[in-house]
This record gives C-alpha cells, structure tokens and sequence, in this order.
C-alpha cells in the first residue's frame, strides 16, 4: 500500500496484478480533482467522493456517486475598524481605529495612544544610523547625556522602551544630547534626514513661574552645525547655525503647535527666529506622533538650502530659500535632540516627552 492513499502496489510474482492496478484507477478518479469550466460540469461522472473545480467561477463540487453537489466557500470572517483622520480624543482604553491619513492602525492604552501596526514605509529600510533605547547602545550614539534627566522606560513606547526626558519644575534643560556626525559617521554632510517619534506627556506645559507657557513655549530635536561656532543661546552665526524643533501655542484646536528655531546667518537680534509649522504641525499631549525632519544645506553665496518637516508623513515645512550657510567648512554637523524650556522662562511644574525609534539617513526619505 502506498502511505497517503492507500493504493495497491501488488507484491512481485503476484498474477492478478490488473485487480489492484485497476482498484487504483478507481480510487484515482475520485482522489484527483477535475479542472474545467462549470459549463462542463455535466460532462463528468459524480462519483463517490470525486471533486470538481470550475476555473472560471471558482465554484467547488463534490459527488455523492448520483448528483454534484455545490460546496459553499467559506470567507475569513473581516473585523471592520473605524477609519478615522485623527486619534478619537474620546476612545476608551482599549479602543482600536484606522487612521487613514497615516495608514496605521493605532489602539488607546492606559499609557496613551500606540501604533500597532501600519505607517508608511520609507523609501528605504536602510538607514544609516539606527537609534533605539531598548538597550545601553544609544548611550554611545550621544554626547552630553544627563543621567538625571535622560532615562529609558517601558511605557508610553512604540516597542521596547523609549528614551525619557525630564524637565523638573524651575529648570530649563530636559536634555542636551548631540549625534555628531563627524564621530558617527566620519565626516560632515550636506544632507541629512532624521526621524523619530515624540510623545508629549499628559502634564505638558500646564505654566511657567514667570508668564502663562502658551505666551512662550521651548525647543525640541533639530539640526545645527556648531563645529566652529555658538548659534545658540545669542552666540554668533557668522560660522555656524542650528535649526531646533520647537513647541509654541497652538492655533487651531490641538495642544501645542510644532515648529522650528533657527539661528542662521543674517539673523536680526541677539537670538533665533520662530516659523510655527502649519497646521499638520499641531499635536496633542498623550499620543505618539512620527516626525521626520530634512535639511539640505545651500550653496555657499546662495540662498538655496532646504528646510522640511512633516508629522505622520504628512508635510507640515517646507523652505527651499534657506541661507544656512558663508563658508564651505560648514555643513550638517548634527542632530541635536535638544529639548528646553525658554526663554528666560521655566517650568512650573515637573513634566516629561518621550522620543523612540530615532532613524538618520543621507537623503531625503518622503
């Protein structure tokens, strides 16, 4: 006997071989499934057990040795979730919806909201530099790490843990942290793109001891190049510039609205300049948001550097006539995860961001 069907195999010497052999035959003519148009149907004995499938309508039969009979199809059962353009801000822990918008499905858990599967992909997986805070390696990817204020946690995170940032009640600085590009990758490019998730916690900016915090505001992760200068805190631009990210008042609806502050050449004043994203720029406390940011330095004597920013893939900046630069020794000296408050203006009362899953590439990804 063979193993899966049983058939007869007559033993050497045997001289009624044919009985087994056309045993088989029989047996085969109900094992192997029939192919044909269904309008073929009828041409073909429903023997016991025989299987007929029609190629052009995918309709299955089985014989029962007098008639076909028609084997319903079976579909997956479908969960249908609701698509929605932004997070509900009513969801019960437990919920789950599609943001079209992002092509995520996201779910409400008692730490906040999380993405549970979906987003676009980049243009390609490869990213030069890839940070996570599951481990101690991120440790090594930044300078100027302050143990008090900079820690990994479980949750809120988009998977394995996130990074920290703890900004206490009368303090300025959460974090001070650079990716150098010089230590990481050896050189200083003229191009970078970086993204990174950011979480604003629940108790962000509820004030400040001196004014309201929707009259200030503070800065966020963003890029500079201060290899032979200080753009920042009023220093000179004549060699170098940053361009943070920032948080300021929001305009319509959300929490805060997202933006940049910038030092670059031809500044007025002693220090940056604001530029509110747009309205994809504006989040809300308690919810995971993906935030891409892409710089392209410009030609030395041309205004023609490139400023961009989207949130959930969605464009929130974009500047093609950006002077970053005077001098050909400047470029894109890092990603400055920098996050502060003022200003001349504090906290007035501890609270906490958290930033995930950091991706840097050489060239732009949306």
């Amino acid at each position: 006997m063979t193993l899966n069907h049983d058939y007869g195999t007559p033993a050497e010497g045997t001289t009624d071989w044919h009985v087994p052999l056309n045993e088989n035959f029989a047996s085969i003519d109900a094992d192997v499934e029939v192919r044909d148009t269904e309008d073929a149907l009828s041409q073909y004995a429903p023997n016991e057990g025989a299987k007929f499938f029609a190629v052009d309508t995918g309709r299955r039969y089985l014989g029962n040795g007098t008639d076909w009979v028609d084997i319903p199809s079976h579909s997956p059962s479908e969960t249908t979730l609701p698509r929605e353009t932004e997070d509900p801000a009513d969801a019960p822990v437990g919920a789950l919806w599609y943001r079209t918008d992002v092509d995520e499905v996201r779910a409400r858990l008692d730490s906040g909201v999380v993405t549970l599967a979906g987003g676009p992909a980049p243009k390609t997986n490869d990213a030069k530099t890839h940070v996570t805070f599951d481990g101690d390696a991120w440790r090594s990817a930044f300078t100027g790490i302050k143990d008090d204020h900079n820690d990994t946690v479980s949750a809120p995170s988009q998977s394995g843990r996130a990074l920290r940032v703890q900004l206490y009640e009368g303090e300025r600085t959460g974090a001070n942290m650079h990716f150098r590009f010089a230590d990481n990758w050896s050189r200083r490019p003229d191009t970078v793109h970086a993204r990174y998730w950011l979480y604003l916690g629940e108790n962000w900016g509820l004030g400040t001891h001196d004014k309201p915090w929707d009259v200030n505001g503070g800065k966020l992760p963003g890029f500079a190049d201060l290899t032979h200068g200080s753009a920042h805190g009023g220093g000179s631009v004549d060699d170098s510039w940053s361009t943070r990210g920032s948080f300021r008042p929001p305009k319509s609806g959300g929490d805060t609205r997202l933006g940049w502050y910038s030092y670059l050449p031809g500044k007025d004043g002693g220090y940056g300049s604001s530029d509110d994203w747009n309205e994809n720029g504006e989040i809300r406390f308690g919810q995971w948001y993906r935030i891409d940011q892409y710089v392209e330095v410009n030609d030395v004597g041309s205004s023609n550097g490139v400023l961009r920013a989207w949130v959930d893939g969605k464009l929130a900046y974009e500047d093609t006539s950006v002077r970053f630069r005077t001098m050909d020794s400047v470029a894109v000296g890092e990603w400055w995860l920098d996050v502060f408050m003022g200003g001349g203006w504090t906290p007035g009362n501890d609270m906490a961001l958290y930033i995930d899953d950091v991706q840097l590439w050489e060239n732009q990804q949306l």
